[in-house]
């Protein structure tokens, strides 16, 4: 039940979610000592490079689509233009936490594209703002225009409820020419500042491929 749950929560965010594909994996200097750079290596799909702790492995996109539709046949008469943008957009990597046992996707990276060539984050930011308002069950804890790098960027942290089921998220939505990318963590509730440094650390390591 709890891996249904953790699909729904980034469908709230209309301008954002897409996920998941095999991460193509290669051993480099990161960050810090051992962590592992990711990519994508799906053709015909963008691809990135994000570097992640060695703990984290790829999910498999059959996987990650199983749970979707487990998760749009239960909620989906609810949520269903939450489930009908998702559906919009192109998943290109998860990745689990190996440390915790069956665990759900923790970091999630899509993207979608844009005919509008004209925007600024601080309009896009009101946007979203003024969206989220209109779920009772999402809570903005923290929302900003950032730079990361050479892209423009907005960092949204809230909270979902639902039902007996609660869950705080990390994400980052980067504007790159006509490509928005939107890259999710999702931190342990027990290690949330210990884990938000490390998703603060990855971020940095963002680069969109050619």
């Amino acid at each position: 039940m709890k891996k249904q749950y953790y699909l729904i929560v980034p469908l709230f965010i209309a301008c954002c979610v897409t996920w998941f594909a095999i991460a193509h994996i290669r051993e480099n200097q990161g960050p810090a000592p051992g962590w592992t750079r990711f990519g994508n290596n799906r053709d015909g799909h963008k691809d990135f490079e994000l570097w992640l702790p060695k703990y984290y492995e790829g999910v498999e996109p059959a996987v990650i689509q199983w749970m979707m539709t487990n998760a749009k046949d239960r909620f989906g008469s609810e949520f269903s233009e939450f489930f009908d943008a998702a559906e919009k957009q192109e998943i290109v990597f998860a990745a689990r936490d190996t440390r915790t046992d069956d665990s759900p996707p923790d970091v999630i990276v899509s993207y979608s594209t844009s005919s509008r060539d004209s925007y600024t984050t601080k309009l896009k930011l009101e946007e979203i703002r003024s969206r989220v308002k209109n779920f009772p069950y999402i809570q903005l804890i923290e929302s900003k225009a950032i730079s990361l790098g050479n892209y423009d960027a907005i960092l949204l942290i809230y909270d979902a409820t639902f039902e007996d089921f609660s869950l705080r998220q990390v994400e980052y939505i980067i504007y790159d020419s006509g490509t928005i990318w939107d890259i999710k963590y999702i931190p342990n509730k027990d290690k949330y500042k210990e884990e938000l440094a490390i998703f603060e650390q990855s971020i940095q390591t963002f680069k969109a491929g050619p």
